[in-house]
């Protein structure tokens, strides 16, 4: 959860969330890291605007993201090689 990072009132003032979370009514945001490697990075999140997310959803995440994990490094063998 981004609230665990930065809180709401400073998330808000920042000029990205001026630019883009504001105008797309963006309030709470919940990502993790799918594979940071030497070539890429990727990550999923997920953006929300009345409520934070809860620990059940980062509990779902977690899930999901390792199984984004699995399924990038089986279709991508070089990438185990590259670790």
């Amino acid at each position: 959860r981004a609230s665990e990072l930065i809180p709401l009132n400073v998330f808000q003032r920042a000029p990205l969330y001026e630019q883009i979370g504001r105008p797309a009514g963006i309030n709470y945001v919940l990502g993790g890291v799918i594979e940071n490697g030497p070539e890429y990075f990727a990550t999923i999140s997920f953006m929300h605007d009345t409520v934070d997310f809860t620990d059940g959803h980062k509990d779902l995440l977690r899930t999901v993201v390792q199984s984004c994990r699995t399924k990038l490094l089986l279709a991508n063998p070089a990438l185990v090689r590259a670790r």
